[in-house]
């Protein structure tokens, strides 16, 4: 114990984070000859020393509070839990202490105790608050942003990129995972900076000389760290994805075990305990970042249970009238964690990051209307999705089902496969004197309702001559309030139906049914050449209804 101390104020009295002058090997069971060996030729170059000097927590030398002044009741109303959570921290020698008084050369920080229930489970998870107080707090003096004077940015995985992985192997390939034991405790930190993971327990002072939990750099150095571990297994043939200690992959089922076992022996020659318990062995069914996984069936699915909690969350969002910068934060995790499995639904996700961005950090503000609108779409959505989507295929060029349509200033039509409308205006879309790109993208939209129903887990291409639907379409943006409108019909049908569609332009001369169909009421010559052109075609007609031009949700 007294040896940390010392280490510590040789490493502080320096000047210099250990890994730029001293270089004091910390002890970890983190084997980093072997790391070394295999991470020659890596881009991140610092990794192997800060593995084997320890991670400088980037704090920026800002003023933190060091007088103590009491722990948060998660702590103080569970002692046992604290106690046990202290002596197993002791064991696996990740804390320093205790101490009666402050056993460094410098001030140290003393940030309060909190505990808060595990998931599943009758224990209790001890968190060192180091966000408090604000201003004084620790992480305070971390930027979000920046790590030793560099800018950074903390990039996860997503489910397009899993579901990436999952197609490069093919339908039916085998998915693994392995999960890393106590990450963050396994990461030991720059001994200089052990003063700032201090904290107080029944008189005595304790310090972290590994990640704390809570501590705002802890997920970018734990990123950083799985990152150089997924370099090694692909330089091995392994293809996986590592989110913090999430270490999750997939491979054809005739070399997915050989595969596993291998990642398995990586993590093992490295020093790093994984949780054997968590570990998932190829199948072709696995939950990972909260979703569940279906090779066989092509398909992802996310819980029913936590979608009504999501449900209910909106349905409480949209009786206030006000909110703060971290319940808006909350709410776009779940929305998010959402549209990475409907696609349709990240469209009604991007407003609501803007205004995240704009967002003051303290107080509270009034809820935007459109804000509220974006939610009315989800709580309209959400019951009808049972959580289940289908992994669908990229290639657009050999797209599952084609429809074309146009429109006239008097008219519209459209056709698929033999299948064809044709309808004027109602009155009272006529009497909005609506511009003639509003009329194709409202086309679209009364396309859509009356043959989406037969797109289901298709991959759906529409051809129209007019550019502006096509751009909205593709791009999902428009600062029209009236396409906009169209864009969430067109979005609504698409997710309650489960396909996607992509727009693409052709000339007016190759569009030239539906823009006969457009003009079916104008003169008869149309329809004559119509019928000319599809001569020998089996031709079934669907009829309009005026309801279809009505726009039905609030959004």
């Amino acid at each position: 114990m007294q040896n940390f101390v010392s280490i510590h104020n040789i490493v502080k009295k320096s000047g210099l984070y250990n890994f730029q002058g001293c270089k004091i090997p910390i002890y970890s069971k983190i084997n980093i000859f072997f790391l070394r060996s295999l991470l020659q030729n890596y881009s991140d170059a610092q990794v192997c020393d800060f593995l084997e000097y320890g991670w400088p927590v980037g704090h920026d030398g800002s003023p933190f509070r060091s007088s103590f002044s009491r722990n948060h009741s998660g702590a103080t109303d569970f002692p046992d839990d604290i106690a046990k959570y202290l002596k197993k921290e002791s064991s696996y020698k990740a804390i320093v202490g205790p101490f009666k008084a402050n056993p460094f050369s410098c001030p140290s920080a003393l940030s309060p105790l909190n505990s808060v229930p595990k998931k599943d489970s009758t224990e209790r998870r001890v968190i060192v608050d180091l966000s408090f107080p604000e201003g004084e707090a620790v992480n305070s003096g971390i930027f979000k942003d920046r790590y030793l004077g560099d800018e950074i940015s903390v990039s996860y995985p997503t489910v397009d990129d899993f579901i990436m992985l999952i197609k490069s192997k093919g339908q039916g390939c085998r998915m693994f995972k392995r999960d890393l034991k106590r990450a963050y405790r396994q990461l030991v930190v720059d001994p200089g900076d052990i003063h700032l993971l201090g904290y107080k327990w029944r008189g005595h002072l304790y310090y972290d000389r590994v990640l704390t939990m809570g501590l705002r750099s802890a997920a970018y150095i734990c990123m950083r760290t799985t990152n150089a571990i997924a370099f090694i297994c692909q330089n091995m043939g392994i293809d996986i994805l590592n989110y913090l200690d999430d270490l999750a992959g997939c491979d054809i089922p005739s070399s997915s075990d050989d595969a596993y076992a291998k990642l398995g022996l990586i993590l093992q020659n490295c020093g790093i305990e994984e949780s054997i318990e968590k570990a998932c062995p190829p199948s072709t069914k696995m939950m990972f970042i909260g979703i569940l996984f279906d090779s066989e069936n092509m398909t992802i699915s996310i819980d029913t249970q936590r979608l009504s909690e999501i449900l209910q969350l909106v349905s409480n969002w949209l009786c206030s009238t006000n909110c703060t910068k971290r319940e808006l934060q909350s709410l776009l995790g779940k929305l998010n964690f959402v549209s990475q499995c409907v696609r349709s639904g990240r469209i009604f996700v991007s407003r609501l990051l803007n205004w995240l961005r704009d967002f003051p950090d303290n107080g509270k503000i009034v809820i935007p209307t459109d804000f509220k609108r974006d939610l009315f779409w989800w709580q309209e959505f959400l019951p009808s999705y049972n959580g289940i989507s289908m992994i669908l295929s990229d290639e657009f060029s050999n797209p599952d089902q084609l429809f074309s349509v146009d429109a006239c200033l008097t008219g519209c039509g459209g056709w698929m496969d033999g299948r064809y409308f044709h309808c004027s205006f109602p009155e009272f879309i006529l009497d909005q004197n609506l511009h003639i790109n509003l009329l194709e993208m409202l086309t679209i939209v009364v396309a859509l309702k009356l043959w989406g129903k037969h797109f289901t887990n298709l991959k759906v291409i529409i051809y129209c001559d007019n550019m502006v639907s096509v751009r909205v379409l593709n791009t999902g943006a428009t600062r029209n309030e009236f396409l906009q409108s169209c864009l969430r019909e067109v979005c609504w049908i698409a997710a309650v139906n489960n396909f996607e569609l992509k727009a693409k332009h052709i000339s007016g001369c190759d569009n030239r049914l539906p823009d006969l169909l457009s003009r079916w009421d104008l003169d008869y010559k149309f329809q004559l050449d119509f019928y000319e052109r599809t001569k020998g075609m089996s031709l079934f007609r669907d009829l309009i209804s005026k309801e279809l031009f009505q726009f039905e949700h609030i959004w």
